[in-house]
């Protein structure tokens, strides 16, 4: 439901209400009917902006997690807060790391620093 309610723009208060549901739990449905965003009819309620932040949240961290590659939830999210929720700016960050970590073991290799597992 929260990726509806995203997609199209409207609160999930108001598809439970154009559809007559008394939770989100819509896995058993045929189909589901997405009012207007625009529209004034009584059915549209406002988002709470503490919920649209964290649904916000929520999809950036999903995308960042794909571009990374990665499930580790903690890093990625790491990542999105020590760049103010900048995707954009938490992959730079997190590819420029990468490749400093690359470039760092591969100079401790050639250096002989890294010991072998026998």
């Amino acid at each position: 439901m929260d990726g509806l309610s995203l997609q199209y723009g409207v609160s999930k208060i108001a598809i439970r209400n154009f559809n007559n549901l008394v939770d989100d739990n819509i896995y058993y449905m045929k189909s589901l009917k997405i009012p207007n965003p625009s529209s004034t009819e009584s059915y549209t309620a406002e988002y709470d902006p503490e919920e649209l932040e964290r649904l916000k949240k929520q999809e950036k961290l999903k995308t960042f997690e794909m571009m990374i590659d990665k499930e580790d939830k903690k890093a990625a999210k790491y990542y999105l807060e020590e760049n103010d929720w900048d995707v954009s700016k938490a992959f730079k960050n997190y590819e420029a790391e990468i490749a400093f970590e690359k470039n760092y073991y591969a100079q401790a290799g050639k250096n002989g620093l890294l010991k072998k597992n026998k």
